[in-house]
Formats: C-alpha cells, structure tokens, sequence
C-alpha cells in the first residue's frame, strides 16, 4: 500500500521535477556561459541563442514589464513655434532636459538673442517653481502641458539680486497648473508678440 502511494505521488510531481532540471540546466548553462566557450565545447555555443535563455530563466531581474521605456531624446537646438492670433512665432531654443542642465538654465547669461529662448523638457508632468538666482536679465517663463498648450505664464520676472541683492530669499515662481515643457524667452516678448496662455505650440524643422 505505501509503495503504491509512493508511486502514485511520484507521477503526479514528475512533471515537475523534470522542469526544475531543465530550468536548473539551463540556468547553468548562462552563468557558466563564458567558462564553456573557452572549452572544447566552445565551438557549439554559437548555436545557442543566449537572449532565448534569458527568457526562460525564472529571475525577476529579467522581467521589463514594469520599467518606463526611455524617452526619446530631444536634440540639443529645437525651433519652438507659439500659435497667436497673428501668427506663429517662432523661437530658436537651446534643449535641457538634465537634471544638472535644467538647474543651470540661463544663469550668468548677459544677453539673449530676439527669438531665441531656452526649452526645458521634463521626463513627467511636474509643477515645480522656477527662480531667477544667479540671473542677469529678466524673462518671460512659458510653462506648457503635454499636449503643448500654455497653461501658465511669468511675465518680465527680474532677476534676483534687483530685489535681494544677497540672494538669500529669491522669489519663486509656481505655476497653478502641472506642465511638461517650459520656454524661456525675453522679458516682455510674450506681451510683444501677443503670446497668452491657451495658446499652442509646437517644434517646427
């Protein structure tokens, strides 16, 4: 009676047992990937399709499923066109989309070219405040959604040391609404070329 229970359960894990060996080979196989090539058998490890392997190995250091697929980069210059009333206007803009980049900004620059601008590109919707430390001309901060629409503007926002010259308590500027990209331009190039929130943009060639 007991080896016939005995036999029973063994048919019934066999299955089991025989995939943990397969498993257990396989996986045996990847890590000694390198030792075996340098073996006699080397000369039939090219026939093995070692990305195949990977898949079948039960590791969650495998499993991609969850992971945010990088982004596409932006170049390091884009054209960004603002859809007014009279007509696109477009601003020549130097990219960041670092974390080091996007907090250097425009600081320490002493002039900027009409129509040009700085294009901040963020990896998510964020609703962080912008400053003006360490700045020396004032700007106009565009602070635009994912589907490329002004949701929030800064006019003429002066550089820091004009209201503390210590730049100990710099203002900051919040918007009230999350956004993704952000332009800077001129101080007074918004109300000058009639750019207003609601308006949308986009990257021209």
């Amino acid at each position: 009676m007991i080896f016939k229970l005995f036999f029973s359960l063994l048919r019934n894990v066999r299955w089991v047992i025989t995939l943990v060996l397969i498993v257990g080979s396989l996986t045996l196989v990847y890590l000694q990937y390198q030792t075996i090539k340098e073996s006699p058998l080397g000369a039939f490890l090219p026939m093995l399709d070692i990305p195949n392997i990977q898949q079948l190995l039960p590791s969650k250091a495998l499993d991609q499923s969850n992971q945010t697929p990088t982004p596409t980069p932006y170049p390091s210059t884009v054209k960004i066109a603002v859809n007014t009333e009279k007509g696109p206007v477009v601003f020549s803009s130097e990219v960041v989309q670092s974390d080091e980049t996007r907090a250097l900004g425009l600081m320490y620059r002493t002039n900027l070219p009409s129509y040009a601008g700085m294009y901040f590109v963020f990896p998510e919707d964020t609703q962080g405040g912008f400053w003006m430390k360490n700045c020396e001309i004032a700007l106009d901060i565009l602070f635009i959604n994912n589907k490329g629409i002004v949701v929030d503007m800064k006019e003429n926002f002066a550089p820091c040391k004009s209201v503390d010259p210590k730049q100990e308590n710099c203002p900051v500027y919040t918007p009230s609404i999350s956004y993704r990209t952000v332009l800077e331009i001129n101080g007074g190039s918004a109300k000058q070329n009639g750019i207003t929130i609601g308006q949308r943009t986009l990257t021209v060639e």
